[in-house]
């Protein structure tokens, strides 16, 4: 649409706002938009492969990281108590 167009629709400083937030490139942080993201994206923060190369220690490595992904898990749970 022509700027004409969205100042016809939206007035003058509606067009300024529209015809800028229309010509933005797309936000590439899609962590920052939900909690799951969020959480996932400190997971990953710790690294995206397995670092140890001995089988055991690659198994607690993925020890660790199911326990941070419960602790999460565990702070997103409502705690629910009875009131009267």
């Amino acid at each position: 649409m022509h700027r004409d167009t969205w100042a016809a629709l939206y007035g003058e400083n509606g067009a300024d706002v529209t015809v800028e937030a229309a010509s933005r490139p797309p936000s590439r942080d899609h962590a920052s938009h939900t909690p799951a993201g969020q959480r996932m994206h400190c997971v990953k923060l710790m690294g995206q492969s397995l670092m140890a190369k001995d089988f055991d220690r690659q198994v607690a490595e993925i020890e660790t990281r199911i326990a941070v992904l419960n602790r999460y898990t565990v702070l997103g749970i409502p705690v629910i108590e009875a009131v009267g």
